[in-house]
């Protein structure tokens, strides 16, 4: 509902899951970090480990439920802005 077109969806959706976590590593490590926590799937990840050893020089990530609020969060906005586009454009 955000984007009308596949092709601008499929691009979006690309480059947030896969493009966007392969350019981070090209940032110093301090923005690298705060990067890389905040991806959605760093915190699907840190949701289903079992141990809560880090390795070496991997960022710190939230705990599993408040992984969880924010994926929720990432969900609930987007379908709030995509409600709210699709009332203003096609009412």
């Amino acid at each position: 509902m955000i984007i009308r077109h596949t092709a601008g969806s499929i691009a979006a959706f690309v480059g947030v899951l896969l493009i966007v976590p392969m350019l981070t590593p090209a940032f110093p490590a301090s923005i690298q970090n705060v990067i890389s926590k905040f991806e959605p799937t760093t915190i699907g990840n840190a949701m289903t480990v079992v141990t809560t050893h880090l390795p070496r020089g991997s960022a710190p990530t939230f705990n599993p439920w408040l992984g969880l609020a924010i994926l929720s969060t990432y969900a609930a906005v987007a379908l709030g802005v995509g409600a709210w586009r699709l009332v203003r454009r096609d009412a």
